[in-house]
């Protein structure tokens, strides 16, 4: 059982049956205790300790928890390091769900969910008859991407842990993470490549008549691999747009089914 030396100020040094140390700081924050670890004796110092200590006080005296800001900031990096959905969904099941203790079968329900969610590009194939399909895509205007008007659900797939919040903008948009579907000069090849890959399987395919490339180019690299293929459309306004002034808000929404 391990035992503890105290410093000040919330500082220990936490002592481990097989003889290793671990500086942690402990504090208290919206009426709760909490632990954060500064790092292993004696790669970290006392000296060291007591620094990365005031500075995780410091933010505890504004209102900032420590380690949440730890995890977001480790999270982000992953993001923008281009990382999978998986990735994410992992840091978010162990944060989210083993610290606060969530039962373990609950815990193995999320996991298989998450499974679900892998990759377009690496989904098994097998048994599966037809795929639903729909990926961002590239916008005529930057502000009107995808990715970043889909902010809110994205935020709400992680609870906004690791998020860096745009507040100067009205909607509160989040840093856009990197899709192939997403810039022109990829999203040709990354469709070609989806395609390839469903090869076997009768596509459904949702798109919008303000996304790149456009619904002819579309029809093209599906027919590649499908012999039969199929558009209905129907009009369509943003939600975000309906002012007068906003002409990208009326498209058309596509179903193209590819067999």
């Amino acid at each position: 059982m391990s035992f503890r030396k105290t410093d000040s100020k919330g500082l220990y040094l936490e002592v481990f049956p097989n003889g290793s140390k671990l500086w942690r700081y402990k504090f208290r924050i919206a009426g709760r205790e909490k632990r954060m670890a500064l790092g292993a004796w004696p790669d970290i110092s006392l000296a060291d300790a007591r620094k990365r200590r005031d500075v995780a006080r410091l933010k505890v005296l504004d209102g900032i928890d420590p380690t949440l800001e730890r995890k977001r900031k480790k999270r982000l990096a992953r993001m923008n390091a281009g990382n999978s959905f998986m990735s994410v969904a992992e840091d978010f099941i162990k944060v989210r769900m083993e610290e606060s203790g969530k039962a373990e079968s609950t815990i193995r329900k999320a996991r298989w969910y998450v499974s679900l969610l892998e990759d377009a590009f690496k989904v098994a194939k097998r048994g599966v008859d037809l795929v639903y399909l729909d990926p961002p895509y590239v916008p005529r205007a930057d502000d009107n991407c995808y990715i970043k008007r889909y902010h809110f659900l994205e935020g709400l797939s992680c609870y906004w842990q690791g998020l860096d919040i745009d507040y100067s903008t009205k909607v509160r948009k989040i840093p856009k993470r990197y899709t192939p579907f997403s810039y022109r000069r990829e999203a040709t090849e990354a469709f070609e490549r989806l395609f390839r890959h469903f090869k076997d399987q009768k596509i459904v395919l949702s798109y919008s008549s303000n996304g790149y490339p456009d619904l002819d180019r579309l029809i093209d690299l599906l027919s590649k691999t499908k012999s039969d293929v199929r558009v209905f459309q129907r009009d369509h306004t943003y939600h975000f747009g309906t002012h007068a002034k906003v002409k990208r808000a009326a498209v058309q929404e596509y179903l193209i089914v590819g067999q």
